[in-house]
């Protein structure tokens, strides 16, 4: 069965969470959230559940493998035909290693959509959220951190003439209709 796969990526605070919310819903999209599948890992108490608690309370990422592999099985038992993931590749090499199973699959990669969200703009919306983890310190770490490890993963994308750039600092509707309208040219 050949499966359709759409990516979403932005920094934290770029409302990606929320697109993809209306994007599974209006385009029958299955979503595929990377934090949650490591997270229901996590939860089973497992060998490596226990491996990726201890890497991300630590503030790291879960290795490469590990995260791979965990995402790839819930694709593949996945019934949906169209899938749209959130917050996967974070670097480059599990872009190369996604590319590979998306070839070995026989599944289509529809497009990258980047919220594109200037960096004062995501410290100003998390703040506003009024989360505890949410300092101004911590949000620039996370924001620098983001864009270090992220952007050759968005250069990767353009190269291949994947990626959909989207205005981020404009409303909720107006950054759904754009992403709508330039899903139409792919």
């Amino acid at each position: 069965m050949t499966k359709e796969i759409l990516i979403i990526l932005g920094p934290a605070g770029s409302g990606k969470s929320t697109q993809n919310e209306l994007l599974s819903k209006k385009l029958k999209y299955k979503s595929i959230i990377m934090s949650d599948v490591l997270k229901e890992e996590i939860k089973k108490n497992t060998k490596i559940g226990k491996h990726i608690h201890q890497l991300i309370s630590k503030g790291n990422l879960a290795p490469d493998n590990i995260a791979c592999d965990l995402l790839f099985k819930k694709i593949q038992k996945e019934r949906s035909k169209k899938i749209i993931l959130d917050g996967f590749p974070r670097v480059t090499n599990q872009a190369v290693i996604f590319n590979y199973f998306l070839h070995t699959k026989n599944y289509k990669l529809k497009g990258i959509i980047f919220i594109n969200v200037p960096k004062n703009e995501c410290v100003k919306r998390m703040l506003l959220r009024k989360r505890s983890d949410d300092t101004k310190e911590i949000i620039e770490k996370r924001f620098n951190i983001y864009f270090k490890d992220t952007k050759p993963v968005l250069k990767y994308y353009e190269n291949m003439g994947l990626l959909i750039d989207i205005n981020g600092k404009q409303t909720i509707p107006e950054v759904h209709n754009e992403i709508l309208k330039k899903l139409k040219k792919v």
